[in-house]
């Protein structure tokens, strides 16, 4: 059981905790749709059997090792058309805590994995809903790697891997909370330019040349930030490109 945190204003004042689900993201839609859940309500599970991630992937995670859960706002205060901050804010809160936690280096790879010694720790997924001219409600999946030692794929890694500790996860999961809910605080203050220098600082591969992968060609080139709709923008050869998410591979 994970106790209500005591430093959020939004976050987790409602938790549901179950032993396993399909997915913490699908259940909190499912039972969001009844209209009587309160914003910063949170479903968390200790295994996740059909977890989700980006663009129809998969997300799987050790059951007992690991946090998944899912978060309900309603960021009712932000246009469609800037409904990428909620990404700025939930990846930088994230990785907020991450680097508090392991002391390594912290890296949020376009547009919200988090990486720890550059490896993915912190796989998010958030899915809107967006009535007329503004957001009505959002849920935010995220699964931290905390104390899992293995994995298949070699660009993964955990807290407890980075840090050589492991963790006691209510406490990681409470300053998660802490560090997420400070973040939504700077989004509902309309604080865009903070939440926008702030991503900048963490992005990985920003102002760096590296090799890139768009419509089967690759090619060399360095990212410049993003647009207001979440674009990543890289110059390629004097000219800066904009790529939506899956149009653009990171290759080296």
């Amino acid at each position: 059981m994970h106790k209500i945190p005591d430093k959020t204003v939004f976050l987790g004042k409602k938790i549901i905790s179950l032993p396993a689900c399909e997915s913490t993201n699908s259940l909190m839609i499912s039972m969001a749709q009844a209209n009587w859940m309160d914003e910063g309500t949170i479903i968390i599970s200790e295994n996740q059997t059909e977890g989700k991630g980006q663009a129809g992937n998969k997300w799987v995670s050790e059951p007992g090792a690991n946090l998944t859960f899912s978060i309900l706002l309603k960021p009712t205060f932000l246009g469609p058309a800037r409904q990428f901050y909620l990404n700025m804010a939930v990846s930088l809160g994230v990785a907020d805590a991450v680097f508090q936690l392991t002391g390594v280096e912290t890296k949020i790879k376009w547009p919200n994995d988090v990486l720890a010694d550059a490896k993915k720790v912190c796989g998010i997924l958030i899915e809107n809903q967006v009535q007329g001219q503004q957001l009505s409600q959002s849920v935010v999946g995220i699964g931290l790697n905390v104390n899992q030692k293995v994995f298949e794929w070699p660009k993964a890694s955990s807290l407890s891997l980075c840090a050589g500790m492991d963790f006691d996860k209510s406490r990681v999961f409470e300053m998660v909370l802490e560090k997420l809910d400070a973040r939504y605080v700077q989004l509902k203050e309309n604080n865009f330019q903070k939440l926008k220098s702030d991503y900048y600082s963490y992005l990985y591969w920003k102002d760096e040349a590296h090799e890139f992968s768009s419509d089967n060609k690759t090619f060399n080139g360095t990212i410049k930030g993003i647009d207001e709709t979440g674009r990543l923008l890289v110059l390629v050869e004097g000219e800066e490109l904009s790529f939506n998410f899956k149009e653009i591979k990171f290759l080296k």
